[in-house]
């Protein structure tokens, strides 16, 4: 069906015509109303509007802090209400302490039952090595590419470099180089590292 470009204006006009009357007809309402309201407000006695709202009592939250209370049944339905089977909340029962040892007069036993035995301390752990932080990143050639952390050092066979090491810096020396292996002694330690490609 083909519809004229005339019957498409004159569609088009009535619709924009429709469109503007209700507009107008809203409008003329709407501007009544604001003058009733305005001869509504001029009649009725003025309202002091600068009072001060009627005071409002907010009513405060109550919490209750559960690890000063010694009653813990008064609060057994309490919960936590972002995290209702958290124990957190309630007090940790604090373990019974060792009481001191009881000697008997005039003789020189001590109760067996309140003696603690303390286990020995295990030794202290060992300084770490010197060479704990360096790793063979690779061998190319004659060459050993050594890293300590995001730092990379060429070693050659033989030759010495200063280098961070897990006592600070110090010359570090490569003592041999294989396929495989580099074979590292830095000056005043004995020990000597042997790091291996991963």
């Amino acid at each position: 069906m083909n519809i004229s470009s005339q019957t498409r204006s004159c569609v088009g006009a009535v619709l924009v015509g429709a469109c503007v009357g209700m507009w107008c007809v809203t409008g003329r309402a709407l501007a009544a109303e604001t003058k009733d309201a305005a001869k509504d407000s001029k009649a009725a006695p003025a309202a002091s509007t600068n009072k001060a709202p009627a005071k409002v009592e907010i009513p405060k939250s109550t919490f209750v802090s559960l690890a000063e209370v010694k009653d813990r049944q008064k609060y057994k339905n309490y919960t936590d209400p972002f995290f209702p089977k958290t124990e957190r909340i309630f007090p940790k029962p604090k373990p019974p302490t060792n009481a001191p040892p009881v000697v008997v007069a005039g003789t020189n036993t001590v109760d067996a039952a309140n003696v603690s035995v303390q286990p020995p301390q295990p030794p202290p752990p060992p300084p770490p090595k010197w060479y704990a932080k360096l790793s063979l990143g690779g061998i190319t050639g004659p060459l050993a590419i050594v890293r300590v952390g995001a730092e990379a050092y060429n070693f050659r066979q033989g030759q010495t470099r200063e280098i961070i090491t897990t006592k600070g810096p110090g010359k570090v020396t490569c003592v041999k180089l294989t396929k495989t292996t580099v074979e590292l002694k830095m000056a005043g330690e004995d020990e000597v590292a042997v790091l291996e490609l991963p």
